[in-house]
């Protein structure tokens, strides 16, 4: 028998030739793909971002639905349900993992901000590849680290949506050959986030409208893969709303006619903070660059420009004046920047290559600048002094925050319907006039009496006085009309009080409830 022969060497030179040849020319796609997914891991690890107000009662309310309560009848909100919808999956996965949905949260934001920047990076070949890798990782930041004091709030989800169907856009006002399963798929992806919020529309409108101006044709230069994405997103979730939620356009939508305009608006003057600071110094690099816009020399930075005039249009129509609100319009302006620099650097003015980097760079800052709490949430915490998990603690407040996301992090049980009682602002005196919305009142108050009843409070936590004898300044006076709940409050004693709450504690038995709601 021959003496067996000794194993050849492994060449190792050659396999790295080999490996570096099969990863040549794909190092933007590498970045694309590994930026999102290594911030996201970066985040889970060192610095977790927490549940914010919405976000935490979106996932209450998600993992409500999973058990089986019926959206607009045993849960009221004031919002279409895609949000909703879109974190019951996150949730359900969470709970498969055995993790907290708030790292199953960032996991997903990381996953769809790679698949984001892997279809734009498909859409820009016709940059160098190292200004694509900046362009890329810039906007990984901005997706996920920008936001990162409101992770997970709609703007998020819709700048995410816009790059790619931006990118799509200059492809095609350049003449650039698609696949047409990646445009599909952009169209779907643009269409669930635009979808959010009917504020969002003006993004896309601009930009398909910029595209119709370019190619001078009929309306049968609309019939692309992109358009049909969004067609059918948009007729899907239409069917979804009348067939799995018809209580949102016969019970929600009056409600909110009736009675949420009394939520007034802010003033200008209170709406300009941080973020619209940062818009005007980024428009003042682009507006010296208009002139290369027209030419078509930047059709990216053109496409993300109009993305963030129509999430700024956005902005200004909801009038609260709300930081997140801004979200989408910073993130598509600092990339409209960036894309500017990748695709006219050398036919800049040099003021503008001066201030372009500050201008892209100043809007990742704003995680780390401090951010007083609202001041309605101000003294909440002593009054849930005590209190344990699974607790059930009712809150009767015309805000939000007071609630949540102390009932998330504290991990209490929510007995109410509502996440804060929005509607009391119509309920002043004058209000009260109209049947229709005293009628409202009427039922909101049996509602809650309803719920407190087949789900008794440890503790209630009720607003006090602020002002006047409005609905909205004493609710708990408003309530106390009541008879029922007049009588179901006698079950409880005042025991904790604060500058601007006070809890009432339950001392005898409730009565039991009827007709209780499912899933909660």
């Amino acid at each position: 028998m021959p003496p067996l022969s000794p194993p050849m060497p492994l060449d190792i030179p050659a396999a790295r030739r080999s490996w570096v040849r099969h990863v040549r020319g794909r190092e933007p796609l590498l970045v694309a793909i590994a930026a999102p997914l290594l911030l996201a891991i970066g985040f889970i690890l060192f610095a977790p971002p927490p549940f914010t107000t919405d976000v935490a009662w979106q996932f209450w309310v998600a993992h409500r639905l999973r058990e089986g309560a019926v959206f607009y009848r045993d849960i009221m909100e004031t919002n279409p349900p895609l949000w909703f919808w879109m974190a019951m999956p996150v949730d359900a996965a969470a709970g498969f993992a055995g993790i907290r949905p708030e790292t199953m949260l960032v996991l997903a934001l990381g996953a769809a901000s790679a698949a984001s920047l892997a279809a734009t990076e498909r859409l820009t070949g016709n940059l160098p590849a190292s200004h694509r890798i900046a362009l890329l990782i810039l906007a990984a930041l901005l997706m996920l680290a920008m936001p990162f004091g409101d992770t997970g709030q709609r703007e998020q989800y819709a700048m995410i949506s816009a790059l790619p169907y931006a990118a799509l856009a200059a492809a095609r006002r350049c003449g650039r050959p698609v696949d047409a399963r990646l445009a599909l798929a952009v169209g779907i992806g643009g269409g669930l986030g635009f979808a959010l919020k009917h504020y969002f529309v003006g993004a896309p409108l601009l930009i398909e409208l910029w595209l119709l101006a370019r190619r001078r044709r009929s309306w049968r230069s609309l019939l692309r893969p992109e358009v049909t994405g969004l067609a059918l997103v948009a007729s899907l979730y239409v069917a979804a709303l009348l067939l799995l939620t018809p209580d949102y356009l016969t019970r929600v939508v009056p409600d909110l006619r009736l009675a949420y305009g009394a939520a007034a608006s802010r003033p200008l003057w209170q709406m300009i903070q941080l973020p619209q600071y940062l818009w005007g110094l980024a428009l003042l690099v682009l507006f010296p660059s208009l002139a290369l816009m027209r030419r078509g020399s930047a059709p990216l930075t053109t496409a993300l420009l109009l993305a963030a005039t129509g999430f700024a249009i956005a902005w200004w129509i909801q009038h609260k004046g709300w930081p997140y609100h801004a979200i989408a319009a910073t993130g598509c302006l600092a990339m409209a920047l960036a894309a500017l620099l990748a695709e006219v650097w050398q036919k800049l003015p040099v003021a503008a290559r001066m201030v372009a980097p500050a201008a892209i760079i100043l809007p990742l800052a704003q995680p780390l600048m401090p951010a007083p709490p609202p001041p309605p949430a101000l003294g909440v915490d002593s009054v849930l002094a005590g209190l344990r998990r699974g607790d059930a603690v009712g809150f009767v407040s015309t805000e939000i925050a007071i609630a949540w996301p102390h009932v998330w992090n504290d991990g209490f049980r929510y007995p109410g319907r509502y996440n804060a009682y929005w509607m009391l602002w119509a309920m002043s005196p004058s209000g009260l006039r109209d049947p229709a919305v005293a009628a409202f009142g009427r039922r909101i108050v049996a509602e809650t009496v309803q719920d407190y009843r087949c789900l008794p409070p440890r503790r209630i936590v009720f607003q006090r006085p602020v002002s006047g004898g409005d609905a909205a300044g004493d609710p708990l006076a408003f309530f106390r009309r009541d008879p029922a709940f007049a009588q179901l409050l006698g079950h409880y004693r005042l025991t904790v009080r604060s500058s601007a709450f006070e809890g009432w504690d339950r001392r005898t038995p409730l009565p039991a409830g009827l007709n209780c709601r499912r899933g909660t």
